[in-house]
């Protein structure tokens, strides 16, 4: 998530909004595309607070490790 705020997270408060989400600029698209598969920010955004967090990213990466 470090990497994913270094590129999204615009004003650094440690979560990315819809707008930093979807923002046109070269290297968020790029980041967007590559760690995300440019997946839709309200199907990341699991909790539905209108941020996606590191809670989000591991909810949604919890069902890879289950035994």
């Amino acid at each position: 998530m470090k990497m994913v705020n270094q590129f999204l997270d615009k004003d650094n408060d440690k979560k990315i909004s819809k707008e930093e989400y979807t923002d046109d600029n070269s290297d968020a698209t790029m980041y967007r595309n590559y760690l995300f598969q440019n997946i839709s920010f309200e199907f990341l955004d699991v909790n539905k607070d209108g941020f996606i967090t590191v809670e989000d990213i591991c909810i949604l990466r919890s069902g890879f490790y289950k035994i």
